[in-house]
């Protein structure tokens, strides 16, 4: 059964045991609240968009929540390994980061959007935490819609609050939408086990995110959870799936995917702020973990909004 909006603070500790008791079970819900955090990239109010066609299929880092207005238009997204999908009047459209589509808009549409996306622990989708519908109807479908334009009202262009009051709408806007797209989602099986032993790892994930312009060794690593390179290797790779190192670039270009989409520094800069400094050495590793090189994927994303002003 979906999770409803009221049980939300219960998400991922419903089976949770612990030796420690009741307070283990508080120390884990306090460690998620810690590291809850949402990011704004871009978005556009309820607007007349023009017709136009995504020739390429997309995977992108964040999640893409539209809502299609009062309107006939025929806008279609076309999900990898899920077929074509006809999102209707009144109806929001919900991509999760990391899922390759395209978009068709056939007519001129009115359409709102936002690229945001919400995580724990630093690097995990909460998303990804959850068999999410792609389609979300009725009144549900309009409340989204007017978050997304609450979220636009109150940022300036660069996605930036601009005073207290806005960061705090902002925060409220972008916490109801999770909640309203999480209670029309089932959490999967295995995503409480997971994150209970996330947690192990929270200091770890942080020191890579805050330490992403550096040079990050196994062994650095290791010593942050007092344990040998082996064991560490073997500890990290049972719960994440993938060894240290291995998630490290991943984290790292999914930072590059980043900065490609919303800024225009070089790619050389973009290889030296993610921490690769040999910048042929940081095109075959985006291309390995995207499908495209650099240049390429800045070309094929730009997000600039095809619409009426």
């Amino acid at each position: 059964m979906p999770v409803d909006v009221k049980d939300v603070s219960n998400i991922c500790i419903a089976q949770y045991r612990s030796n420690e008791g009741p307070k283990g079970k508080t120390s884990f819900m306090k460690l998620l609240g810690d590291s809850l955090s949402f990011e704004y990239y871009s978005g556009v109010k309820l607007c007349d968009w023009r017709p136009h066609k995504d020739h390429d299929y997309r995977n992108l880092p964040f999640a893409v929540i539209v809502y299609v207005g009062d309107c006939d238009a025929a806008y279609y997204a076309d999900i990898k390994d899920h077929g074509k999908i006809k999102v209707d009047r009144n109806c929001s459209l919900i991509i999760p980061g990391g899922v390759t589509f395209r978009l068709e808009l056939l007519e001129t549409g009115l359409l709102s959007n936002a690229h945001i996306s919400f995580n724990i622990f630093e690097h995990i989708d909460i998303l990804s935490l959850y068999e999410t519908p792609f389609i979300i109807e009725g009144e549900t479908a309009i409340q989204i819609g007017t978050l997304i334009d609450a979220l636009v009202t109150c940022n300036l262009p660069n996605g930036k609050a601009t005073d207290i009051y806005s960061l705090a709408a902002m925060k409220s806007y972008a916490y109801s939408l999770l909640c309203i797209v999480i209670s029309k989602s089932k959490l999967l099986p295995e995503s409480e086990l997971y994150l209970i032993n996330m947690q192990k790892l929270s200091a770890v994930l942080n020191f890579m995110t805050s330490h992403i312009q550096e040079k990050i060794s196994r062994k650095e690593l290791a010593s942050i959870m007092h344990l040998s390179e082996t064991r560490f290797h073997y500890v990290f790779t049972e719960i994440i799936g993938a060894p240290p190192m291995d998630y490290l670039m991943k984290i790292r270009m999914k930072k590059a995917q980043q900065l490609l989409i919303f800024t225009e520094k070089s790619i050389t800069e973009i290889a030296a702020e993610t921490g690769v400094s040999d910048v042929f050495h940081f095109s075959k590793q985006f291309k390995i973990n995207n499908g495209l090189s650099p240049l390429k994927y800045r070309q094929s994303y730009s997000l600039l909004p095809n619409r009426f002003d």
